[in-house]
């Protein structure tokens, strides 16, 4: 049985190249904040549909729940990716 791997954001840049290393080693469960990217990643590296898919905001994370970033506000950075 082949160990689980979380990879969040990966259509991205770091994640579908780590998508890429990792995609024949384990079972991995893929993060997309817009689902139609996972074409995207079925084209360069293939093997997408054996995996598991889930979609993944955090922005709307931050719009129900703004009481659980609180500890951020002083880190502009983190507001900025959450906005943004």
């Amino acid at each position: 049985m082949k160990k689980k791997v979380l990879i969040l954001g990966a259509s991205g840049m770091l994640g579908s190249a780590v998508y890429g290393v990792l995609k024949d080693k384990y079972d991995l469960i893929l993060s997309f904040r817009d689902k139609s990217k996972k074409d995207l990643l079925e084209k360069e590296y293939g093997g997408v549909d054996k995996h598991r898919h889930v979609g993944f905001d955090v922005f709307l994370v931050y719009k129900d729940h703004p009481e659980l970033f609180d500890h951020y506000k002083s880190d502009h950075n983190i507001l900025t990716i959450i906005y943004y």
